[in-house]
């Protein structure tokens, strides 16, 4: 049986003599030779099989098949010639069921207002019809979001009707001030993972936050506490960061370790309620904070990036609109109505359109050593005109790798 190099699950970038390429959807990655990987991919795309370009490069073949056995471990050898993903396949659809929202979190990305009439959704009837829609992606996992999900007097239900009809993970994102005991008995029923909008460790850093909350940073750790019961252990808790809040991140590390719940670190991104605080970003150059000292936070185990906005993930608003991620809901980015439309041939567009501003393909990016491994996050192609800011965020991402790569 022939074998092939799956170029279409990989990305590679060259710099001097070398060629860093990786799996795109794993984050694994190798250096080789340039010239050796630039003859793979041509190779490949005559239809030339594993073992043909190994017979032809018979000088070589000893470093050849270094090469693939590296590229097999990483999952890019198939027994398909021109082998692709399935594009109609997408791991992880977020739902959005409402913009609205209880809180008033000055770092919002999307400007959510319970007393906003003007925020239209959909109801219950046309939910559960783009759910149908969404069970035809075979998605790994459904995340229902909002705003905040729960000031839908439906939100149960509509789990309800999801959990009759789908099998996978289910996640719901909630800042978890509406919640109580009977409300977490029957969402343990339908959900399978848990995330928490937290922002603090205790309540006063979590009071700087949740500015009209009725809830409490005790009455948040005692409702983790009845999911953890109810055998819900599957739960995360989220901190955004701005220079107002990042020294604390250790300290909520640490209660995330101490309650059993994952951490997520976010920073602070300027869109939405955020465009109009301060208090979070008092300088451009800071929209990503550097806690690359914190050791306990470091991942060293460098990888490639993995962001694949449109490709293995799309986000739906609370209209039905389909977008890459939350941070791409813009009409350069709308793939369509997850109601009304064909998605097929806008998503492909759309995803085209991404790829092309990879690190790996950009102006003064491509040949970088680390461009490879540079967070994907599209929301910063305001470095094509902000040059200020491009080099603050080059500079961070290049301290890491390199701290990374020493390690």
């Amino acid at each position: 049986m022939s074998n092939y190099f799956a170029e279409k699950l990989s990305m590679y970038n060259t710099f001097e003599n070398k060629a860093k390429i990786s799996n795109k959807y794993s984050g694994s990655c190798i250096t080789v030779s340039k010239i050796v990987i630039e003859d793979i991919i041509e190779c490949t795309r005559q239809g030339l099989s594993v073992e043909e370009i190994c017979e032809i490069r018979s000088e070589y073949v000893d470093y050849y098949k270094k090469v693939f056995k590296a590229l097999d471990k990483m999952s890019l050898i198939t027994p398909y010639k021109y082998y692709e993903r399935d594009i109609n396949f997408i791991p992880l659809i977020s739902f959005s069921i409402t913009k609205k929202c209880n809180l008033e979190c000055s770092y919002c990305c999307t400007s959510s207002d319970i007393n906003n009439n003007s925020l239209k959704e959909l109801n219950t009837r046309e939910i559960k019809e783009c759910i149908n829609n969404i069970l035809k992606y075979n998605p790994l996992e459904i995340k229902i979001s909002g705003g905040e999900p729960l000031v839908r007097k439906d939100a149960l239900e509509i789990l309800e009707y999801l959990r009759s009809k789908y099998k996978n993970v289910i996640i719901f994102a909630t800042n978890a001030t509406l919640l109580s005991r009977k409300k977490i008995d029957i969402l343990s029923k339908y959900v399978d993972s848990v995330e928490i909008s937290l922002d603090g460790y205790n309540n006063e850093t979590y009071n700087d936050v949740r500015q009209n909350s009725d809830a409490t940073f005790e009455n948040i750790v005692d409702y983790i506490k009845i999911f953890q019961e109810n055998g819900i252990i599957d739960i995360y808790a989220s901190m955004v960061v701005g220079v107002n809040n990042c020294k604390n991140v250790e300290k909520f590390i640490d209660m995330c370790e101490l309650y059993n719940v994952k951490p997520i670190i976010r920073a602070f991104t300027k869109v939405g309620s955020g465009l109009l605080d301060d208090t979070y970003l008092r300088d451009e150059r800071d929209y990503i904070y550097d806690f690359y000292g914190i050791e306990k936070f470091i991942d060293y185990k460098l990888r490639a990036t993995t962001c694949n906005a449109g490709d293995t993930q799309i986000y739906i608003d609370s209209l039905g609109d389909v977008y890459p991620c939350p941070l791409l809901v813009c009409e350069e980015y709308r793939i369509g109505n997850i109601l009304k439309d064909d998605l097929y041939k806008k998503r492909i567009d759309v995803i085209e359109n991404l790829n092309k501003k990879r690190a790996i393909f950009r102006k003064g990016c491509k040949d970088c050593q680390y461009a490879i491994y540079c967070g994907n996050c599209h929301y910063v192609s305001m470095h094509e005109t902000q040059k200020n800011v491009f080099e603050y965020h080059c500079s961070k991402n290049k301290k890491y790798f390199k701290k990374c790569s020493i390690k």
